[in-house]
């Protein structure tokens, strides 16, 4: 009997016991004929394309990364509320007003020269 290509032929393999019983446990999970889980799996491996369990393991590895950087930019997050935090205790307590202040009043006495000269522009009856 000959037949072209997309004749069904039957075939004898030898194929382990175990996968026999899964294929049969899939078989009726699916309700779908073990021939047919057969011809799938062959053409799904001779495609080209990852199996299902490559594409899981890649996408586990994606999500791996993902966490990672999440949980990186998460602790870059808390550090700067942190430093915001601090600069908010140094505002409600005056630290920072005097803090500035002070460099102001440094500045002011190390420059004399630009300080006539923003009197000057700002308040030129002053001066």
């Amino acid at each position: 009997m000959v037949g072209n290509a997309k004749d069904p032929q039957r075939k004898q393999y030898l194929v382990r016991r175990r996968s026999v019983a899964k294929l049969q446990k899939m078989s009726r999970q699916r309700r779908v004929s073990a021939s047919e889980l057969v011809r799938r799996a062959i053409e799904a491996y001779t495609s080209g394309e990852p199996c299902a369990a490559e594409q899981e393991a890649a996408a586990r590895g994606v999500l791996r990364e993902l966490h990672k950087e999440m949980r990186a930019t998460l602790k870059r997050i808390d550090r700067g509320l942190e430093k915001l935090s601090a600069r908010e205790r140094a505002l409600a307590d005056g630290t920072l007003q005097d803090q500035v202040r002070q460099e102001t009043q440094s500045w002011i006495t190390s420059h004399p020269r630009e300080m006539a000269a923003i009197v000057r522009l700002f308040a030129p009856e002053v001066a």
